[in-house]
């Protein structure tokens, strides 16, 4: 009885335990189909991933077989044909089609379900069927637009760790790379301050100032003289006393001396050699008259402008590692990707131009300087050519006019390596948070209007007269439009270039003032962007709500290396091995030159008196020490 008991209670707490488990699965089962019921329609949604949607789901339906319709984009009005053919606004119509927001819309007839949070796009559909080619151009450039990008390297996507490792390798590699090229330079700075402070004319100074103000201020122009009124002031003031003997005695006595020798020479033999003799007593007379001052002079002027510009020529190394990574993250989210004008980006047959291609680390320097007003301003960037030797060159780093004297420049480009190998991404719900900021400033606009952009019926809200029936037509919608953008011309070889009209740039997340600003995307196209693939031949868009893991996806990066494939390791190689060149010759030179010059210093003070008295033999070490 006791052992029935037991076997009882235990198939009592089995059968238990199952309840607890099935009676939560079912009901989520049956509490599920609220969703497509309507409780999603009672939820003011104002998320630009809905609009979006929405707007994707429009364009689908007026070009799809669905109703009335008889040829692609015929039900669509004239704003609405507007925004498909600008290149800055056609974007905001290819988003991610998500069915759960109504499943009775049409999202299959373009928009292709690869997965169950992803869709693709082919360019080719892209094309109007109607004999109207130019109808959905502005949607086609965008697509290309992006894939010029992709292709160029200027922008990459990441869906996996064996992208995060490489990049997390190939960064921490550069960035010790880029140290050690900066260290070079400091290494150099601080040779250069223990010269200035030995430099061995600069004892001369008290001797050459007794005989001469105007030449010993010359010797010192732009030098430091702490030693010398410091611990070598007693050492300067003895070198002053005898060298000021030394010159009296050359000229008051040797230099008549030496006048009076080659005189009798010339004239009283015949085989001597008269050009040598000349040339000696010349010797003789300029640097016991101005040969030590000009000397020094030289001397103290080269070490000044060494130390005037050694700090700022970070620009080299800097140069190198801007024109090799891209921070896509500050082009987008401050300019919308504006094309500056020193940049080539181009779509040719299905990938980039070539001259896009072999200007691609200038394109990347010049985005770089744009993305980062009054950080990069005084790098001068190089010219463009579509000659691959000349490519490769001006790729090199080159000694600008002007060098940025901020250290901000160093930090700011220490921060680019540092988020390209913690394989740092670019989220666009974050954009998308800035964007709704900048809505909710928006003083002039009532809220009953804004809402007319989102969710209400008349306005935004609808998929059925989506932005048909409102003030507020798509080329006045604050996500949907933007004044000026990006302009696409199509050159004799077919050659689509991509520039930004009337050079606007800066935009940022700035959605209205008086109207949609003027900016390179519109802010929905941005939107987009940061959730589309681009490939060769088609784009892909992915779904923001319904991804469940980081690896169903990609990410644009926030800093992306120039060139793929072979090329990408071919770009970073050549950065790695200028910055290598520059910090092994850099340590070598500078380490050579403090111990050359520190040893050469006591020859030279040795020399000097001898050639004060001029012997030619201690004048030409002089010159050479």
């Amino acid at each position: 009885m006791k052992r029935l008991r037991e076997k009882r209670g235990l198939r009592l707490l089995v059968l238990g335990l199952l309840g607890a488990l099935i009676i939560p699965l079912l009901a989520f089962a049956f509490a599920s189909p609220a969703r497509a019921t309507g409780d999603e329609d009672n939820t003011e949604d104002y998320s630009l991933y809905r609009l979006a949607s929405n707007a994707a789901m429009y364009f689908s339906e007026k070009n799809s077989p669905h109703g009335d319709n008889k040829a692609p984009g015929e039900g669509m009005t004239e704003e609405w044909k507007e925004v498909t053919q600008s290149a800055a606004a056609g974007g905001g119509l290819l988003g991610y089609a998500d069915p759960e927001f109504s499943v009775f819309d049409v999202v299959g007839w373009l928009f292709s379900q690869i997965s169950g949070s992803s869709q693709t796009v082919a360019y080719s559909t892209l094309v109007a069927g109607n004999g109207d080619a130019d109808l959905f151009r502005g949607m086609l450039d965008y697509a290309h637009f992006g894939a010029a990008n992709a292709d160029l390297g200027l922008d990459s996507m990441s869906s996996g760790i064996s992208g995060q490792i490489m990049s997390g390798i190939g960064g921490s590699i550069m960035w010790v790379a880029y140290a050690l090229a900066l260290a070079a330079s400091m290494v150099f700075w601080v040779v250069i301050q223990i010269l200035q402070l030995l430099n061995p004319f600069m004892w001369f100074y008290e001797g050459v100032r007794a005989i001469n103000q105007t030449f010993a201020d010359g010797m010192i122009n732009g030098g430091n003289k702490t030693m010398i009124e410091g611990p070598l002031e007693g050492l300067t003031h003895w070198i002053g006393k005898w060298y000021k003997t030394l010159n009296d005695i050359s000229w008051n006595f040797l230099m008549p001396l030496f006048f009076g020798t080659t005189t009798l020479g010339l004239l009283l033999f015949k085989k001597m050699d008269r050009g040598g003799a000349i040339k000696k007593f010349a010797v003789r007379a300029v640097f016991i008259g101005a040969g030590l001052p000009l000397l020094g002079s030289m001397y103290t002027n080269v070490l000044s402008k060494f130390d005037d510009h050694l700090l700022d020529n970070h620009s080299g190394p800097t140069r190198v590692i801007l024109m090799t990574y891209v921070d896509f993250e500050s082009w987008a989210t401050k300019d919308r990707l504006g094309v500056p004008s020193a940049a080539e980006i181009g779509w040719e047959n299905g990938q980039a131009s070539r001259d896009s291609i072999m200007n691609v680390r200038t394109s990347a320097l010049a985005i770089n300087k744009q993305a980062h007003q009054g950080v990069y301003d005084n790098l001068g960037l190089p010219g463009s050519t579509s000659d691959a030797h000349e490519s490769w060159k001006l790729g090199t780093p080159g000694k600008d006019k002007e060098s940025n004297t901020d250290a901000n420049a160093v930090l700011t480009t220490f921060g680019i390596l540092t988020k390209y190998l913690t394989s740092s991404t670019v989220a666009a719900s974050d954009y998308e948070s800035k964007i709704k900021e900048s809505l909710a400033r928006v003083s002039q606009v009532s809220n009953s209007e804004k809402q007319e952009w989102f969710i209400k019926d008349e306005g935004y809200g609808d998929k059925e007269g989506f932005g048909e029936d409102t003030k507020y037509t798509p080329n006045n919608h604050p996500a949907f439009w933007a004044k000026t953008g990006l302009v696409t011309t199509i050159d004799e070889e077919n050659v689509k270039r991509f520039t930004t009209e009337n050079e606007v740039h800066g935009c940022g997340a700035q959605v209205w003032n008086d109207g949609p600003v003027a900016c390179i995307l519109s802010a929905l196209a941005m939107y987009n962007y940061l959730n589309t693939g681009f490939g060769s031949d088609s784009l892909t868009m992915y779904s923001s709500n319904n991804v469940t893991s980081g690896f169903t996806r990609e990410n644009h990066m926030a800093i992306s290396q120039v060139g793929t494939g072979p090329s990408k390791f071919m770009y970073w190689h050549n950065a790695l091995t200028v910055l290598g060149a520059i910090s092994i010759l850099g340590f070598w030179y500078a380490i050579g030159m403090l111990a050359g010059s520190i040893k050469r210093t006591f020859s030279l003070v040795a020399a000097i008196p001898m050639a004060t008295l001029g012997a030619i033999s201690s004048i030409s070490k002089v010159i050479v020490y």
